[in-house]
């Protein structure tokens, strides 16, 4: 018994190996082999036909007759060509971020190369005096993108990764990452050396890569590579030996330039000599090499010749982006073709994926994995109709390049997409013409052509094709966020509302879509200089519950606001006019202020607050505008004597319009003009303000504040913004007071909101006045009630008469027992009733009439006094009178109140210049957001007085009032829009629902009415 007990462990520890590895033989194989080595060999600008391999076996002009590249021929023989791989973008820094990121570059932003930003002599060139303006991208590769190799090092800290070569995406390297701030264990470039010893560094590179190659397989450690040559990118240098071998070839009837042909051999060598020490270090069985260039062959008369593909570098027809690319290593089937469209981008997800990361990949990257074609001969597996990209369920590729790069309009902005053999080539229209469409089958003929009458062109034979591929490729470009080239004369509104920053923390965006993320974004500075979004509770119903709160030690900065051409403005755009609305409130008036700026002291403008009385009081607000000859307009006055800016935010709006013929500055608080200075008479040209500075948001930006320069009053610039900023509207022109005073309007209830009835004499208005001072609205016959806001009081309240029910007031029947107080935490709406007859000097003109409140009558103010101390509190008039306005019960003169509180009548006399007014607050009702005519109820009764009084259909590009989905018409839709966001009776009222989209929403205040402020205080 104890020997059997013995010899069964003995002989389960002899059989266990065996059993294991008939079990888990291959798995645990699997779970022990090293992972690959991958090595990516990026080329700059190499053709789709530079090589004397050919790329696509149907294509014979796939492949050059004059080139010899025989280490890739090698590398083809023993690996898989992709006979339709493309490059993400048909220039170098966007496809090198897509390459690193997965991300596409008009997602990334990077459309253009990082040395295109303003300043750069590409700018001046590519940017300026062109029917379009060109997106001004990103100049560095976002840190919070990840790379190939932090993705890798995340996965398998342990795995060695290193970038070698052109990096090509930051334009400061203080600033913006270098491959080591990307997850890189190993940067370089190139070592400078003699050209003739070792051309375009190709030798030098090579060398430095294959140190870091064999230091790694000594240490037996995994290493992913990327070895970036800056060949065959210009400019032709190579090996004089090389140049003398072709110059002794006959040349090509295609490619025919020794020296191009000696770089493009040069370079083969290098990479011959890194696939040589592979095979000898004996890692070649666990290495996967992938090559490919980063954008099409560069055409002019010295270089290549991308033929059968058309055009070339810089614009996405075939000969920009289509790209070779050849991939070897362990499971991939030697000298295979495959025929699916790849694009550079799916490099992240290949290489992360051979390299073992199962990590699901951000939901930001587009690429796929081309992995299933190098484990299946090319070919898609069984299971696969397509390789799936995000945006791209059937494999479609997306191309964005909306910049120029040759004056001929052969590469001017456009986009594409490929899908299946067709690709669609989007050229955007310039100076105001149609978009064009192509449309092209390359199976048939890979070759395109720009003339829109040419017979491979096959929009106008297949137009369904041709609209449905229209709107894949709309459909991934508002997907991606995509930024589009514009024409400047174009007239734009730009909308930032606190409420809705945006998803980025980086940044404001408007709520306005203008297809451009760098006009529609305020950029935060650093984080610790960083505005907070703070919670507020603006009387403004229009306004949001969330304001950015400056600090004084923070601001914002945008690119720049772009109004006219600074390079040929006769031809596309001279006018500089621009508008700027901003709403803010202050925490102080005791210091020079910024309030938003452009430009330096050599041309620009700037809106700022300061004392210029001086009554040691900073209340005057100045805003500037500073040509680049000299010329300048400066418009300031008294800030404060609108509304308290430090309790309340106030609605300040800068016009400068540069009609020649009526040259202007104006300023406007509240919907009121401020003041107003015109330009110099007969002043020549126009105000050229618009540089390319940044323009600052609570700051001065870049080499100073804008206009602080040339003669006259220079603006207040000392101090950065202390306050909150709750809106800002932007036009590219000029608008007018009617605007502005709209503008304002749309922030605040409707001006008959709470009123039931109106009788007699008495009416309402259709908006709001911004200026109600002597003369501005006379008529013998009508007393305005205007409704000034709706809120809660934070203060005791004395008010001339505390009404009784059935009371008249009339001569000598007013006395100090009449008044009263309201106390702190009562919720009222206040009104204003206003009489200013024509004038007689004689004899008083007399008004008489009623008015009906929805809510009972609470107080009233008649002393010029007592309105006058209630204006910043109470008020929202831009501008009240200035002279005696009271109202003095005196002969006729009679005031007196329902039994129910609720009907005011007024009997009123004004001699000659006299403005007679009285304040009346009533109690506040919660009232519903498209309850039209009051009922307490939405339904259709409201559409209905809606569509009677506003119209049902909308003017082109215009704002239709309760178009609450703007779809340009008042429909039942937009009923059961706000029926489901506000409720259809107090009692289902959901408070916390958010706000319909986007701009009907702020003008619906000045139709529908609003809630109360408690409801108010819950809605974003």
């Amino acid at each position: 018994m104890s020997c059997r007990i013995l010899r069964r462990p003995v002989a389960l520890i002899m059989v266990l190996p065996l059993i294991l590895l008939a079990l888990f033989g291959s798995s645990l194989a699997d779970a022990q082999s090293p992972p690959p080595n991958i090595i990516l060999i990026l080329t700059d600008d190499q053709g789709w036909t530079d090589t004397s391999v050919q790329m696509d076996l149907n294509v014979s002009g796939s492949i050059s007759d004059f080139y010899e590249t025989p280490n890739l021929e090698s590398l083809a023989a023993d690996g898989m060509r992709f006979s339709q791989a493309y490059a993400a973008s048909p220039v170098c820094s966007p496809s090198r971020a897509a390459i690193q990121t997965g991300i596409s570059p008009a997602k990334l932003q990077m459309t253009e190369v990082t040395v295109s930003g303003p300043g750069m002599p590409r700018f001046s060139l590519f940017f300026e005096g062109l029917p379009l303006t060109a997106p001004i991208v990103r100049d560095a590769l976002p840190l919070a993108e990840e790379s190939i190799a932090e993705r890798i090092k995340q996965a398998n800290p342990n795995y060695m990764t290193a970038h070698f070569g052109k990096w090509h995406l930051n334009t400061n390297t203080n600033r913006f990452p270098l491959p080591l701030n990307k997850g890189y264990d190993a940067h370089g470039f190139a070592a400078d050396g003699l050209i003739e010893e070792d051309p375009k560094h190709i030798f030098s590179l090579t060398a430095r890569a294959i140190q870091f190659m064999e230091e790694n397989v000594a240490e037996d450690r995994a290493f992913f590579m990327q070895v970036s040559h800056i060949a065959d990118h210009l400019p032709i240098e190579a090996r004089i030996e090389t140049i003398e071998k072709y110059q002794s070839l006959v040349p090509g009837a295609k490619h025919d330039q020794p020296e191009y042909a000696a770089m493009n051999e040069d370079l083969d060598t290098g990479i011959g000599q890194l696939l040589q020490r592979v095979e000898q270090l004996g890692i070649s069985d666990n290495t996967y090499i992938i090559y490919t260039s980063d954008n099409g062959g560069k055409i002019l008369s010295t270089t290549t010749d991308n033929s059968p593909l058309f055009s070339g570098k810089g614009g996405i027809w075939e000969g920009g982006v289509r790209v070779p690319m050849i991939v070897k290593g362990p499971g991939v089937e030697a000298g295979s073709v495959s025929d699916v469209p790849v694009i550079s981008m799916d490099l992240f997800n290949t290489i992360t994926e051979l390299a073992g990361v199962t990590d699901p990949v951000s939901e930001d990257v587009e690429g796929a994995s081309l992995v299933p074609l190098l484990d299946n001969s090319g070919q898609l597996p069984a299971d696969m109709t397509s390789l799936h990209r995000k945006y791209a369920p059937n494999g479609e590729l997306f191309f964005h390049y909306p910049h120029y790069t040759l004056p001929n309009g052969e590469r001017t902005p456009a986009s594409a997409i490929r899908d299946g053999d067709f690709k669609l080539y989007l050229k955007f229209g310039e100076n105001g013409q149609s978009d064009q469409i192509f449309l092209f089958n390359l199976s048939d003929n890979v070759t395109e052509s720009n003339n829109p009458s040419a017979a491979v062109n096959l929009a106008d034979e297949m137009p369904q094709k041709a609209a449905t591929m229209r709107a894949k490729l709309e459909n991934w470009l508002q997907a991606v966020d995509a930024s589009l080239a514009y024409d400047v004369s174009d007239e734009v509104q730009l909308d930032w509302n606190a409420g809705q920053p945006g998803d980025d923390t980086d940044t404001w965006r408007a709520t306005t879509d203008v297809d451009h993320l760098a006009r529609e974004s305020w950029a935060l500075n650093p984080s610790t200089q960083r505005p907070s979004v703070v919670a507020v509770n603006p009387h403004q119903p229009g306004l949001a519950a969330m304001a950015f709160d400056f600090d004084g030690n923070d601001g914002m900065s945008h690119k720049f606001f772009h109004v006219s051409d600074p390079a040929q403005p006769d031809l596309f755009d001279n006018d500089r006019s621009v508008s700027f609305e901003v709403w803010l409130r202050l925490d102080s008036l005791d210091q020079e202020q910024v309030l938003l700026e452009s430009g330096d002291g050599s041309a620009g403008l700037s809106l700022s607050l300061g004392d210029a009385d001086p009554d040691g009081v900073f209340d005057e607000l100045r805003f500037r505008v500073l040509s680049d000859d000299g010329q300048a307009i400066t418009v300031t006055g008294e800030f404060d004597e609108f509304s308290d800016p430090i309790r309340d935010f106030v609605q300040v709006v800068a016009v400068l319009n540069d009609d020649p013929i009526d040259r202007y500055a104006a300023l406007y608080v509240n919907g009121a003009m401020l003041g107003r200075v015109d330009g110099a008479e007969g002043a020549e040209g126009t105000i050229n303000w618009d540089s390319f500075d940044d323009a600052g948001l609570g700051q001065a930006m870049g080499t100073g504040l804008g206009a602080a320069g040339g003669s006259g009053d220079q603006p207040f610039g000392g101090q950065n913004l202390q306050g909150q900023v709750s809106f800002i509207r932007y036009h590219n022109h000029a608008i007018d007071g009617e605007s502005v005073l709209a503008s304002y309007n749309a922030m605040l209830p409707g001006v008959a909101v709470g009123i039931a009835a109106t009788s007699g004499a008495v009416a309402t208005s259709d908006q709001r006045p911004g200026d109600l001072s002597e003369a501005r609205h006379e008529a013998d016959d009508i007393i305005l009630a205007l409704h000034e806001r709706s809120d809660t009081l934070d203060q005791v309240l004395p008010v001339d008469i505390l009404p009784i029910g059935g009371q008249s007031y009339g001569s000598g029947n007013l006395t100090q027992d009449t008044g009263g107080s309201l106390s702190v935490g009562t919720e009222y709406s206040s009104y204003l009733l206003h009489f200013d007859p024509l004038g007689d000097p004689v004899q008083a003109q007399m008004a008489s009439g009623q008015v009906t409140f929805l809510g009972s009558i609470l107080g009233i103010l008649i002393e010029s006094g007592s309105l006058d101390d209630t204006d910043a509190l109470l008020g929202v008039m831009g501008r009240y009178p200035g002279e005696s306005r009271g109202f003095e019960i005196t002969g006729d003169d009679a005031l007196s109140v329902s039994v129910d509180l609720h009907t005011l009548s007024v009997s009123l006399g004004a001699l000659g210049d006299q403005v007679v007014q009285l304040r009346v607050l009533t109690e506040l009702l919660q009232t519903l957001l498209g309850d039209a005519n009051n009922d307490g109820q939405v339904t259709g009764l409201d559409l209905v007085m809606v569509q009677q009084n506003f119209g049902a259909i909308g003017a082109a590009n215009g704002l239709l009032l309760g178009d609450t989905n703007d779809d340009g018409q008042v429909t039942g839709l937009d009923l059961v829009i706000a029926q489901q966001h506000f409720g259809v009776t107090l009692a289902t009222n959901p408070v916390t629902a958010p706000v319909p989209e986007p701009a009907s929403w702020m003008l619906l205040p000045a139709l529908w009415i609003l809630r109360s402020c408690r409801v108010r205080g819950t809605m974003r």
